[in-house]
Parts: C-alpha cells; sequence; structure tokens
C-alpha cells in the first residue's frame, strides 16, 4: 500500500457521485492542502480530503491481512442548505463504498474564512489486502 492510497479512494468516492460534482467543480475538490489562491470566499463551496490513518491491521505470519483508512473531509460553504446536502451526499457515497462514518464535527463558522461555513467528517475503512 501506498501511503495515501486511502486519499486516493476518498477522492474517487466523492468525484464518484455526479450530485456532489454538479455541487462542487471538481477542481475544488483537494487532498491535503487547498493553495492559498484557493481559500477565499469565491471558491467556495469546496471539499478537502486529509489524511488521519494508513496501517496495517490484522496480521498473519507477520504480513498485514488489512489496513485501516481514516480520511477527514472537510466541506465549505457559503451556504448551510450546501452544506448540509453535500454532507448528506457524501455520507451515501462513503456508505456504498465500505466506508463507515466514525466521527465529525458540527457544521459552524469558519475560523480563517468568517464568510464560510464549514463541516467535518471523519471516514473509516478496514481495506483487505
Amino acid at each position: 500500500m501506498k501511503p495515501l492510497d486511502h486519499v486516493d479512494e476518498a477522492n474517487k468516492v466523492i468525484l464518484g457521485n455526479y450530485r456532489i460534482v454538479e455541487l462542487v467543480d471538481k477542481e475544488k475538490i483537494w487532498s491535503i492542502n487547498i493553495p492559498e489562491e484557493h481559500r477565499k470566499v469565491e471558491s467556495a463551496p469546496l471539499i478537502r480530503i486529509n489524511d488521519v490513518m494508513n496501517k496495517p491491521y490484522d496480521f498473519s505470519s507477520d504480513r498485514p491481512l488489512n489496513y485501516v483508512w481514516i480520511v477527514y473531509v472537510n466541506i465549505w460553504s457559503v451556504e448551510l442548505e450546501t452544506i448540509n446536502e453535500i454532507g448528506m451526499l457524501m455520507d451515501k457515497s462513503f456508505e456504498e463504498n465500505d466506508w463507515t462514518v466514525a466521527d465529525g464535527d458540527p457544521i459552524g463558522p469558519d475560523a480563517d474564512m468568517e464568510e464560510l461555513y464549514i463541516y467535518g467528517r471523519v471516514y473509516r475503512k478496514i481495506k483487505q489486502v
């Protein structure tokens, strides 16, 4: 497994939902970091997928049978309705691809971009090797 396989797979899950891509231009779905020039109200809505964990799990003869994959996904938008819709679509898409919602943050104003709301979800998957 490569270090960011789980982030790449999460990106595919999001891009695989046509309605999410209608709401958020695929050029505004970022892995790990959103470039500074895109961190502004005019760029919203935005999605960022962060690496949390990609770690061997369950072993046999000192070899992993599975990996634990965990990603943290943030959504930014000016409108609460947009965040709510994207969040529900993401939960459904991740669930359909064998991920579970492990945790999350409430929707609230972003401390850095005060005009935007931010929402965070943590998704977890046990990936068989």
